[in-house]
């Protein structure tokens, strides 16, 4: 889940090597099957640099290494059911989705690794003795390393570049035919038992993995020589900076052509009976805490919380506003879409600017409320968070029909715009969510007054009904907690989702 506001863009690159590989498939003859999608390992450099910093055990791997989609694309479908991840491996011709098999793994999978203990990295010697070996999970998805390898591929991956989070209850995972997804990994092994030096690297895929997906024991596996190098000098702070600087800011970060159409393989809608329109869905909270603070008007307890709502589609949720010549006002309107063309737009209220202190961004109150209720409940503290800059943040089903992949894609720099602003554009794009985290003053919940005791925590969207959606039967979201503790330390438990009464 990215918090607050920040949004995930992808991630950089510590060596780029461009492989230029082109794969070779055979033309199908009279009736014979398509292949089905398989993978093939690929080496960018067949020699590299592993750092290792004073004498830390961590070994930073630069990317060599790269898994190639052969044969079609390479797609997964990732779906919670019953608090498990359940994964299939598809194939998509257009709108429809064949299941290609269910994938059994070797630990549970979860939304936030992938695909666990997907390869086997082993290092050895030169008397060929292993010095360590591990494995390392794969999630195969839209990452600003992935490198195209052939030139009838697509011009970008087309897959979203998250594997999916806590609140993600289906996705998509991907890679694109003609291009390849690098693993990431470190090595860990002491000085003593891995001194500077040559060795050879292995990295090969996990022969569960290799024998579902069809994967020839030519393409399993690939090898690069690695020279060991001590740095001395650097603090531990200073090689796990390096390590991030390497991983988020790479020096020759991939560029993207963003085209107007939608991406290739997104869900697209069975029907023309929503007319368009979008279907906001609020989540139970989640993340509760509580904290205490002390100021010059006394001491106070808050409940924070985390609170999302999401796009259930299939029409793409875009609200605008229009600056009223020079005053700190703009009318809201919201745009419906049939495809990638807007047809029409409706006014649903206004936008001011509030410039409070911590705010300072337009105020629209239409998008959500958070309420806190006792237990019979009834209202008991109405949260004072009222601005949203709506902005996809939580991939929650990507599996729905008009799902958008890649939000990236579209404008959102407007969402959050100064008081100088003319024009804003906030858009929650179908299968995403928005999710804002409850923790300041005047928008946590002040419980310094409320006795322990059983309370429900109300996330609603859509609270007025002036957004125009296919439903509202599902705005409303009521989690039970329970507050505890004493004054300066109170506590909250988590007890389970409740029905309205």
């Amino acid at each position: 889940m990215l918090t607050g506001r920040t949004r995930r863009i992808g991630l950089g690159a510590a060596v780029v090597v461009t492989v230029a590989t082109a794969v070779a498939i055979p033309a199908t003859r009279g009736h014979a099957a398509p292949k089905t999608p398989s993978l093939r390992m690929l080496t960018g450099a067949r020699h590299v640099e592993v750092d290792r910093y004073g004498d830390e055990w961590d070994l930073y791997v630069p990317e060599s290494v790269y898994l190639e989609a052969v044969n079609g694309a390479f797609e997964v479908d990732a779906t919670r059911v019953n608090g498990k991840v359940q994964l299939e491996q598809v194939m998509r011709t257009g709108s429809t989705v064949k299941k290609l098999r269910t994938i059994k793994t070797p630990t549970p999978a979860t939304f936030d690794v992938g695909l666990p203990r997907f390869f086997r990295v082993t290092v050895t010697d030169d008397n060929g003795d292993v010095v360590t070996s591990s494995h390392a999970d794969f999630c195969p998805f839209n990452d600003y390393d992935s490198q195209r390898v052939s030139p009838n591929s697509p011009d970008n991956p087309t897959y979203p570049s998250t594997c999916g989070d806590q609140l993600t209850h289906a996705t998509v995972w991907g890679i694109d035919q003609g291009w390849a997804d690098p693993p990431f990994f470190q090595l860990s092994a002491s000085p003593e038992s891995m001194p500077d030096g040559t060795y050879t690297m292995t990295v090969g895929v996990n022969p569960s993995y290799a024998k579902q997906f069809g994967v020839p024991a030519a393409n399993r596996s690939t090898t690069v020589k690695i020279d060991v190098v001590t740095y001395s000098g650097c603090t531990d702070f200073c090689a796990a900076e390096r390590r991030a600087r390497a991983r988020v800011h790479g020096p020759t970060r991939q560029v993207r052509i963003r085209q107007a159409q939608a991406p290739r393989g997104t869900y697209r809608p069975t029907s023309n009976a929503s007319h368009g329109l979008p279907d906001l869905v609020a989540l139970p909270a989640h993340g509760m805490s509580t904290s205490h603070r002390s100021n010059s008007t006394g001491d106070k307890d808050f409940l924070n919380f985390g609170a999302t709502i999401w796009n259930a589609g299939p029409g793409t949720f875009d609200v605008e506003g229009f600056r009223r010549n020079g005053k700190p006002k703009m009318d809201a309107r919201q745009y419906i879409y049939d495809g990638k063309h807007s047809v029409r737009s409706i006014k649903i209220g206004t936008f001011e600017f509030d410039n409070r202190v911590g705010h300072h961004h337009w105020h629209l109150e239409d998008v959500a409320q958070y309420d806190l209720l006792d237990a019979q409940q009834n209202r008991v503290v109405l949260s004072g968070k009222q601005s949203f800059c709506l902005a996809p943040t939580d991939p929650i089903d990507l599996t729905r029909p008009g799902a958008l992949w890649s939000p990236e894609s579209i404008g959102l720099g407007s969402a959050c715009p100064s008081d100088q602003s003319l024009w804003l554009r906030e858009t929650l794009p179908v299968g995403w969510g928005d999710t804002y985290v409850q923790q300041k003053g005047g928008q946590a919940f002040n419980i310094t007054d409320l006795p322990n005791g059983r309370y429900v925590i109300r996330v609603s969207t859509n609270p007025r009904g002036k957004i125009h959606e296919i439903t509202r039967k599902n705005n409303t979201a009521l989690l039970a907690v329970d507050l505890g503790g004493t004054p300066g330390a109170r506590t909250v438990t988590r007890v389970g989702i409740v029905q309205p009464k």
